[in-house]
């Protein structure tokens, strides 16, 4: 199956010192699975980022298109009706044990295929 990058998406930049987690919202407007490419995750204006990501699935731990409810200590999907047809997804991860601190800002770009 050949893939296509649809979009690379800036999706979110602070500013201050802090760790924590990463938060995927999205409408997916397609009748297929949104969650592949990859995350970045750049500390303090790094040139190269602190995480490479290989996809939102691996990321937030629900693989193909699952669109179960669940939850556990460190992610979760509170709904996934969108997991592999138009519909809402939402998927978190909380970063206890790998953590990327940053004392100036810090910046998430994500790409989809």
């Amino acid at each position: 199956m050949k893939k296509r990058l649809v979009a690379g998406v800036r999706s979110a930049s602070c500013a201050g010192a802090g760790d924590g987690g990463t938060g995927v919202t999205r409408f997916n407007t397609a009748n297929a699975w949104w969650g592949e490419g990859g995350e970045k995750i750049f500390a303090d204006g790094e040139a190269f980022p602190s995480f490479v990501g290989t996809g939102s699935e691996d990321d937030c731990g629900h693989a193909w298109s699952n669109g179960n409810h669940s939850g556990h200590p460190f992610i979760t999907q509170p709904e996934g009706g969108g997991a592999g047809k138009p519909g809402l997804v939402i998927n978190s991860r909380y970063r206890v044990l790998d953590a990327i601190p940053f004392r100036n800002n810090a910046r998430i770009a994500s790409s989809f295929v």
